[in-house]
């Protein structure tokens, strides 16, 4: 069995990488992470890759390589600019 997911525990808290196929038939890599801020449930972002066989590989080989530092890189931006609007209130 190929591995489809992974769990990093990063300075953000926990991000999960998991490929799937998205509602255009391509292959994905989708990333779940909890922004830590009150009323928003788990968020998530995704890398798309090309239809087919070869965006399998694609994705199956992105998944391979990817640790802690590519995850948290693959979800800054939507992480700091759910941070920075203000929604609610934040952790603590």
């Amino acid at each position: 069995m190929k591995p489809f997911a992974k769990l990093f525990e990063t300075e953000i808290g926990q991000i999960v990488a998991m490929t799937s196929i998205n509602e255009d038939w391509r292959p994905e890599i989708r990333f779940h992470f909890d922004p830590g801020v009150d009323g928003l449930d788990i968020c998530s972002v995704a890398l798309a890759f090309p239809e087919g066989d070869r965006g399998e590989a694609m994705a199956a080989e992105m998944l391979r390589m990817l640790d802690g530092d590519k995850a948290l890189n693959a979800i800054r931006a939507e992480y700091d600019m759910i941070r920075a609007a203000g929604l609610g209130k934040t952790e603590a």
